[in-house]
């Protein structure tokens, strides 16, 4: 799930940028919104897909995998 993480800072700077366009009234500043909305919009698609899949395949609700075993016992006695 991790994946998702990427998902937030890019809606933050839609958020960021959109605000920019309409506090300076600059199309520049609605353009870029307008651009990383769409990098967002995709960003979205992308981990729903993975999300989907690692569903489909249980590998995303599956459990940990048990621990490895510890070290083997020394027979000899050390000094």
């Amino acid at each position: 799930m991790t994946w998702w993480s990427f998902t937030f800072p890019v809606g933050t700077c839609v958020t960021g940028a959109e605000a920019l366009a309409r506090h300076t009234g600059l199309a520049a500043f609605g353009a870029l919104a307008l651009a990383l909305y769409a990098v967002l919009v995709a960003a979205w698609a992308v981990t729903a897909r993975h999300t989907v899949r690692g569903v489909l395949s249980g590998a995303l609700l599956a459990g940990p995998a048990p621990a490895p075993p510890g070290p083997r016992r020394a027979t000899a006695r050390t000094r």
